[in-house]
């Protein structure tokens, strides 16, 4: 799996795939292939970190305009309360909407080193295919998750930067079968942290066993809601005391809750001037794991107008639709509304933009023209 910095929400390994780019050479292995001829040219991890943070821009600018994020994630924010009420009879705005669940990112080890097994899947006598087998844990296949060791170049255990998405998990008697392009498994250590040998960019041989790791970490990766909520009142002292809370969600999609102090909690003898909520929200994934095709292509079309220069191309389509997103906006299409929006007017940023003009208004229930 290609690798970025920051986390692109797992839309880094979608990105080659939308833009009809070769897969083993954006995850710097050199490779016969028949479908896209000699693949010599790869991406190094430079660029792959350009890819990731103009992903990564592209989500924050998109949530920051809908008030949603285009993928559930994790969140933490402080709200404060109306000191003439009661606290825990008002309806508490959250910044971000379609709300999953009230708690925080927790994980659970299921298999440190899982064998990775490499098979042909097409019978071109080249392996491309991976599979791992760890036992199911009794979870469910949305939480199950790999990710490279610490020992083949993750930064820490379960990090989000390393996991190696992408992945299909199918669950059958006990067992967690867990399948995915052969690509995703390139060796963070021994490729990716190379970008350059002798001057010349470090494109890997796909026959050479060690470019690839053989085990990864699978981790169940889940929502913790014990202790969702703090509370924070003003102390005696002058500072400031924090009591554990829960709360329940009023409306999922507008992202209102309410809250209250924990069972077993101390009574308040302060009404509280602010809480700090976790959890997890964003538009809900698809039947497949996958982010909804409008807003992924949404996203990737965004970014392709937000990198900070032109990648290594291998596939002549890929260039043409990167030059594509690129150019300026006809002044035929623009709009009053669109010539202001605040993505830009760059084709990438415009259609991104209409986009999640659309799907914000649906979120608040408005009419074509915002009322």
């Amino acid at each position: 799996m290609a690798v970025g910095t920051p986390y692109a929400q797992a839309l880094l390994n979608r990105w080659p795939i939308v833009m009809q780019e070769n897969l083993w050479a954006f995850g710097q292995v050199s490779f016969f292939d028949a479908k896209f001829a000699d693949v010599r040219t790869a991406y190094i991890q430079y660029e792959r970190d350009d890819i990731s943070r103009a992903i990564a821009e592209a989500i924050e600018a998109a949530a920051e305009f809908s008030r949603f994020f285009p993928m559930p994630v994790w969140i933490s924010e402080t709200v404060t309360f109306d000191p003439r009420h009661d606290y825990n009879k008002q309806d508490v705005q959250l910044k971000y909407g379609y709300l999953q669940a009230l708690g925080s990112r927790a994980t659970t080890l299921m298999s440190a080193g899982e064998a990775v097994t490499f098979s042909d899947s097409d019978s071109d006598s080249a392996d491309d295919l991976a599979t791992l087998s760890p036992g199911d844990g009794g979870f469910s296949a949305d939480e199950i998750k790999v990710f490279f060791r610490v020992a083949d170049g993750g930064y820490a255990a379960a990090e989000p930067n390393f996991e190696i998405d992408n992945l299909r998990v199918e669950l059958s008697g006990g067992t967690a079968t867990i399948t995915g392009h052969m690509s995703l498994f390139v060796h963070p250590d021994n490729v990716w942290n190379i970008p350059y040998v002798d001057g010349i960019r470090n494109s890997v041989a796909h026959a050479t066993a060690s470019n690839f790791v053989t085990s990864a970490d699978v981790y169940r990766i889940f929502t913790d809601g014990t202790t969702p909520v703090i509370l924070h009142t003003q102390a005696a002292s002058g500072g400031v005391d924090n009591h554990n809370a829960t709360g329940y969600i009023r409306d999922a999609e507008r992202g209102i809750i309410r809250v209250d102090l924990k069972s077993g909690e101390p009574a308040l003898t302060s009404n509280p001037v602010a809480a700090t909520v976790s959890y997890y929200a964003g538009f809900p994934l698809n039947d497949r794991g996958r982010v909804n095709p409008s807003l992924e292509l949404a996203i990737l079309r965004f970014a392709n107008a937000r990198m900070p220069h032109r990648p290594a191309f291998v596939q002549d389509i890929v260039a043409t639709k990167w030059a594509g997103d690129n150019e300026p906006t006809p002044d035929g299409l623009l709009t009053v509304d669109g010539v202001a929006n605040p993505f830009g007017l760059k084709i990438g940023e415009f259609e991104a933009w209409k986009v999640f003009k659309r799907f914000r208004k649906t979120r608040d229930g408005l009419t074509e023209n915002g009322e």
